[in-house]
């Protein structure tokens, strides 16, 4: 993320508590298929702190917020990417509710 989506992204952190996970990884990148990273993964109701990419941390069973965070216009693109991670989230991970978050 820019300097600014990273302003951003904690902006909205700051106005939702619990814990920010940076960079979240959905899918490593594979010998066929590139890697998805979100911006930002909200762990609500988890102490507040702030993780850096590459932790791990189960998700599975928590209340969750998948934050896309682009420095531009609210657009087509910037949606289908909020909410396509959130339906691999979803898939992948478990959460006990999911709510997805494009930021500008």
């Amino acid at each position: 993320m820019s300097k600014c989506e990273t302003a951003m992204t904690l902006w909205y952190w700051n106005e939702m508590g619990g814990t920010l996970i940076e960079e979240f990884s959905l899918v490593p990148k594979g010998r066929d298929h590139g890697a998805r990273k979100l911006d930002a993964l909200i762990v609500l109701g988890a102490p507040r702190r702030r993780l850096k990419r590459g932790i791990a941390f189960d998700i599975a069973g928590k209340h969750v917020i998948v934050v896309q965070t682009k420095n531009s216009r609210l657009n087509m693109s910037l949606l289908g990417q909020a909410f396509f991670s959130a339906r691999l989230l979803r898939n992948r991970f478990h959460p006990a509710s999911l709510r997805s978050q494009p930021s500008r």
